[in-house]
């Protein structure tokens, strides 16, 4: 269940019979007995400008970097970066019950201490992220929306998601995107160009962290683009 057009700080999951969807059981037992690395709805809203401090406190010590993953699939991504890099912090994103509450039990499997899930859409970054606050972004294999024309407005990434998602970065942090879509890639490139983002020859973690979905386009022989722009 995808909760596209559902207000980040809602908590509208708490209000669905469980019958709905397999998930929302162990969701709203997760929030009651506080068994997984999973955040959602009300319990969001103290988070802004303060997930560092979160992080810190969940740790022990002080986090280097705060970086967001947008589009968690299985959590494959977040588990391999939150477990190479102890002393970051990350935070995973996605609209779907399904796969918040599988990613948020590999992180546990993992003893992933440095990272979360959140479900919610990313159009409401800004609701989420205070100024700076994060030092990067990550997204791998967006929904390109190419079945139909009229669905090109549905895209995530667009000039305005820059606009926005440019003063949440830190200074010098970056965007990291992975698409199937080279349309999808020329436009997002295009739009961060304009915003005096700067392309980088390489990705900030110097590893290619593969995706679900990119190991499926590699073992189709379909080709898949990859680039990383530094906020400047």
């Amino acid at each position: 269940m995808p909760f596209l057009n559902v207000d980040i700080f809602d908590d509208l999951p708490l209000r669905l019979e469980n019958s709905v969807n397999p998930y929302l059981k162990l969701l709203t037992q997760t929030r009651a007995e506080d068994s997984l690395p999973l955040k959602f709805g009300k319990e969001l809203q103290k988070f802004r400008g303060h997930w560092r401090e979160f992080f810190s406190a969940k740790l022990n010590k002080p986090v280097d970097k705060l970086i967001l993953e947008i589009g968690v699939h299985t959590g494959k991504v977040i588990r391999n970066l939150a477990v190479d890099n102890p002393v970051q912090a990350f935070i995973g994103m996605d609209i779907t019950l399904k796969r918040v509450v599988v990613s948020a039990q590999r992180l546990k499997d993992a003893g992933a201490d440095n990272a979360l899930i959140v479900l919610g859409n990313a159009k409401f970054l800004s609701r989420l992220f205070a100024e700076r606050e994060l030092d990067g972004i990550v997204v791998f294999f967006p929904d390109p929306w190419t079945k139909k024309s009229n669905q090109l407005n549905n895209r995530l990434i667009n000039l305005e998601f820059c606009q926005q998602m440019q003063p949440i970065l830190s200074e010098r942090g970056f965007f990291w995107l992975k698409t199937d879509c080279q349309n999808y890639f020329k436009q997002t490139q295009a739009s961060l160009l304009s915003l005096n983002f700067k392309t980088l020859t390489a990705n900030p973690f110097g590893q290619p962290y593969e995706s679900v979905f990119e190991r499926r386009f590699k073992d189709q022989g379909q080709a898949s683009y990859d680039g990383t722009w530094q906020k400047i």
